[in-house]
């Protein structure tokens, strides 16, 4: 039971690395200095994390709204192996610190999740 556990662990990370390869070799070239940059290809991200950022998943946290320097220094752990997920592993180990600075831009810019209602 652990191994299959382990293979689909491993199964998954697989794919998400592929996901993670092709939305950055869709990505949009850099703009020239002083010109707005192009918008990030956020395929990768939207497989798990939703198509607007909020994800359906519980364990899959929201993108849309976060604070910028909290989803670098998140992509930056994930790149460094100090932070432990091996999908999130596989897709940042591809990108670059520019990539990893348009990603954090672009989902800090989306609308945030509406908060939950209070239970009394």
């Amino acid at each position: 039971m652990k191994a299959a556990r382990i293979s689909l662990g491993v199964a998954f990370a697989a794919l998400c690395a592929g996901l993670g390869a092709h939305g950055l070799a869709a990505q949009q070239p850099a703009a020239a200095p002083g010109q707005p940059s192009a918008p990030v290809d956020v395929t990768a991200c939207q497989a798990c994390h939703g198509d607007n950022g909020i994800s359906r998943n519980p364990r899959v946290p929201n993108l849309a709204g976060q604070q910028q320097a909290y989803l670098a220094a998140q992509l930056q752990a994930f790149k460094a192996g100090t932070r432990h997920n091996d999908s999130m592993q596989a897709i940042a180990g591809q990108l670059s610190d520019a990539d990893i600075v348009g990603y954090a831009a672009y989902w800090h810019a989306q609308p945030a999740a509406a908060p939950c209602p209070r239970r009394r």
